[in-house]
């Protein structure tokens, strides 16, 4: 989509050692040039 759109990549969650598959949506916000996203584990 114009501006935003979906990342699958690896993080290692907070207190584990092994990276999980994790899914984001991110967007730019132009007015200010900030990039926002939120994801979720796979």
């Amino acid at each position: 989509t114009a501006g935003g759109g979906y990342v699958e990549y690896l993080f290692t969650k907070k207190g584990q050692t092994k990276a999980q598959p994790k899914r984001s949506y991110v967007l730019l916000f132009k007015p200010f040039g900030w990039v926002v996203g939120s994801g979720y584990y796979r």
